[in-house]
């Protein structure tokens, strides 16, 4: 029920802190009790899929970034094997 409700607030623009949530638990007349103490965990755990999420993208980055490296080496070697065989033809 809580993380429905702190998804419900989200979406509606509402911060998501003890205060808001007693409110809006009360509004609904369920016990406010529980959700504020899965408020914590909430935060806790969206804060983990934040850094995960942010780790994930420094990984591709970084593999996009051995990606380029390795296609310029690539590309590198046929453009001088090409030099060569441009050369050797003109000889």
């Amino acid at each position: 029920f809580s993380i429905g409700l702190f998804t419900v607030m989200e979406g509606c623009g509402v911060d998501v802190n003890k205060e808001n949530v007693e409110e809006w638990t009360k509004a609904l007349k369920v016990t406010s009790s529980k959700a504020t103490g899965d408020l914590a965990t909430y935060k806790q755990n969206k804060n983990k899929l934040r850094m995960a999420e942010e780790m994930i993208r420094e990984i591709e980055i970084r593999e996009k970034k051995k990606l380029a490296e390795r296609l310029e080496t690539k590309a590198k070697a046929l453009a001088a094997k090409a030099a060569e065989k441009a050369a050797a033809a003109a000889a």
